[in-house]
């Protein structure tokens, strides 16, 4: 009996330790999914380290190809939620790296959990090891979801650590005396909140030097106010003379076609950021258009026949990239004019490169030679006695006109012997 009675109770006592050790090793699946399980519910988190555990999570987040990083894999799986609100323009750093399992990680731009991944700014996998690590450029006012999760069925904990970088406000060279749209030959530009939007996506801009790219950057910059030029489009050509003009191609459009048959050095066939100019040859002679004076960007240039803006391959008379002798640098090229005739001058950059220079024109022909034939001799001088009197510009006696006074005399016919035999 009393055998019977300590069997009974070895059983009851068997069964209390069973229920109870089920009991500790379901504990995990009793204490549910983390409480951030939901974007909805994600927790708000400041710079610093937060401790985390996706053990229970389930994964209500979408998928994206930006999440493969080398794998079938588009899901960020048993994810979890945070929101962070950046203090300022800066750069933050956003790590799990030393977590004792597999992770990834998502950062979208703004907390509002929308559908689909149109807020994406960055997923990663494996950037440390086999554990996740992404920056970001934040603005201020800005709010960042974060979804840190596993790789396939991977769950685990860790520690998510936020980094948050600062620009000064507004940098230390913003505002200086450069002008914000065009390259300089310092850090820093003159509107405050153009150079701290730049230099916040380039610090080299405030850090080294405010060049072309930070140029190029502020023309696409909201902050930054820069106005196209007045001869940005082809109809709106400027007209020059042999004085030449000074220039900026800054917040220019592209209106011109590309010429693949152009000796172009780098990327593409076309003249980007152009402007125009329109150009009456007042003698026959070979001239030398150049952009080789002051031009602080990498330029390229094209002349065409005519004034109606008929610009095509056919009218193009001659273009240039990196004519004036180095590398990125500017443009030059000479044209055989007729006088009188208009000339179309095109000017313009590679890729999205933009800048200031001066065009200037010169003339190939010699002094006092006026019929154009390579020397000063008896010839000249029967010219100039033909054309006596008053004379117009580009009348058949403008050549004559050798001091270009109006009148052909005996200035010029002095100037011609000047120089005779030259």
């Amino acid at each position: 009996m009393q055998k019977s009675l300590l069997g009974s109770n070895c059983l009851g006592l068997a069964a209390v330790i069973a229920s109870a050790v089920v009991c500790l090793c379901d504990n995990d699946a009793l204490a549910g999914p983390p409480a951030n399980d939901q974007c909805a519910n994600a927790i708000s988190i400041a710079p610093g380290s937060i401790a985390f555990d996706t053990t229970g999570a389930t994964t209500d987040g979408p998928p994206s190809v930006a999440c493969q990083d080398g794998s079938p894999d588009q899901q960020v799986n048993q994810d979890i939620w945070f929101n962070y609100a950046a203090p300022g323009i800066g750069i933050l750093t956003v790590s799990l790296c030393g977590s004792n399992f597999n992770t990834k990680l998502a950062v979208y731009d703004g907390c509002t959990c929308v559908n689909g991944n149109l807020n994406l700014l960055m997923c990663d996998d494996n950037t440390c090891g086999q554990q996740s690590q992404v920056m970001l450029v934040t603005n201020e006012g800005g709010c960042y979801q974060i979804r840190v999760g596993g790789f396939g069925s991977a769950t685990g904990s860790g520690t998510l650590t936020l980094e948050q970088q600062l620009e000064k406000d507004p940098p230390p060279l913003c505002p200086n005396e450069n002008e914000c749209c065009t390259g300089a030959g310092s850090a820093g530009c003159n509107n405050a909140a153009c150079c701290s939007a730049v230099c916040a996506a380039d610090p080299f801009c405030c850090e080294t030097l405010w060049d072309s790219l930070c140029a190029a950057q502020a023309q696409k910059t909201p902050e930054c106010v820069c106005i196209a030029p007045a001869n940005d489009n082809c109809a709106d050509a400027i007209t020059i003379d042999e004085s030449g003009s000074e220039f900026s191609t800054v917040s220019a459009n592209t209106d011109g076609p590309p010429h693949p048959s152009c000796p172009w050095v780098g990327q593409g066939d076309q003249i980007v950021n152009d402007i125009w100019f329109h150009y009456v040859a007042p003698t026959t002679a070979v001239r030398t258009v150049s952009l080789c004076s002051e031009t602080n960007f990498n330029s390229r240039i094209a002349v065409y026949a005519g004034c109606d803006c008929n610009v095509t391959d056919a009218t193009l008379l001659a273009c240039d990239d990196d004519g004036c002798g180095f590398a990125f640098g500017p443009s030059i090229v000479s044209v055989a004019m007729v006088a009188c005739q208009c000339y179309t001058i095109r000017v313009g950059g590679q890729q999205s490169i933009a800048g200031t220079g001066v065009l200037t024109i010169t003339s190939s022909e010699a002094p006092g030679d006026v019929n154009g034939d390579g020397s000063v001799d008896v010839l000249d001088l029967l010219q100039v006695i033909t054309h006596w009197g008053p004379c117009e510009s580009c009348d058949p006696c403008s050549a004559a006109d050798q001091n270009g006074d109006g009148v052909v005399g005996i200035a010029d016919l002095l100037f011609v012997i000047a120089h005779w035999g030259s």
